[in-house]
C-alpha cells in the first residue's frame, strides 16, 4: 500500500489521517439540531443525561475495541486511546457548549485550540506522537474540532433560515 494511504508516522498529514477528523466535523455539523431538538421536546437534564449515555457508550466500545486489538496482536500497546474513546470525550466536553452563542462556542474553540498546541509544545509532543490517536491527550483536539463544527452548522442554518424569511417577502 502506498505511503499516503497509510497514517503518518509521527507529525504528518495523509488520507488516512482525514478520515477520523471528517466524521467528527460531520458529527458537529448534525449534533446541534439534534441537541435543541431534544432540548425542546426532552428538556435540558434527559438531553444531557441521554448525551452523556452517548459519550460513555462510546468510550466503552472503543475501550472493548481497543482490548481486542491489543489481545489479538493488531497492537502492542494495553489500554490504548482509541478513536472511539476519543470521539466519546470530544462528545463528553463539547455538550455544555451547545447552550453557549454561536460566537462565544468558537470563540472557546479557538481557546482550546490554543491551550492544547501550547500543552502539545510545552509538555506533550513526545507523548501525544508516541501514543495512538494522540491518547487521551489528543481528545482535547477533538473536542476543538466537533465545538468547530457545532459553529459551522449554526452559520450555515442561520444563512438557511435568512434565506427563508427572504423569500417569504
Amino acid at each position: 500500500m502506498p505511503a499516503y494511504f497509510k497514517h503518518a508516522p509521527d507529525i504528518g498529514l495523509t488520507i488516512a489521517d482525514l478520515v477520523a477528523p471528517c466524521f467528527v466535523f460531520a458529527i458537529g455539523l448534525t449534533a446541534t439540531d439534534a441537541w435543541r431538538r431534544r432540548l425542546a421536546r426532552a428538556g435540558r437534564q434527559k438531553t444531557f443525561e441521554h448525551v452523556l449515555e452517548r459519550g460513555m457508550a462510546l468510550i466503552g466500545i472503543g475501550v472493548l475495541f481497543s482490548q481486542g486489538e491489543s489481545h489479538y496482536g493488531y497492537t502492542h500497546e494495553i489500554g490504548q486511546w482509541g478513536t472511539l474513546q476519543a470521539i466519546g470525550t470530544a462528545v463528553l466536553l463539547s455538550a455544555p457548549t451547545l447552550l453557549l452563542k454561536s460566537w462565544h462556542r468558537l470563540g472557546a474553540a479557538l481557546a482550546l485550540v490554543g491551550f492544547y498546541h501550547y500543552l502539545v509544545q510545552a509538555f506533550w509532543l513526545k507523548t501525544v506522537v508516541a501514543s495512538s490517536r494522540a491518547g487521551i491527550q489528543g481528545s482535547l483536539s477533538w473536542t476543538a474540532l466537533l465545538m468547530l463544527s457545532t459553529v459551522f452548522a449554526d452559520l450555515y442554518r442561520d444563512r438557511q433560515d435568512n434565506q427563508t424569511s427572504m423569500r417569504s417577502y
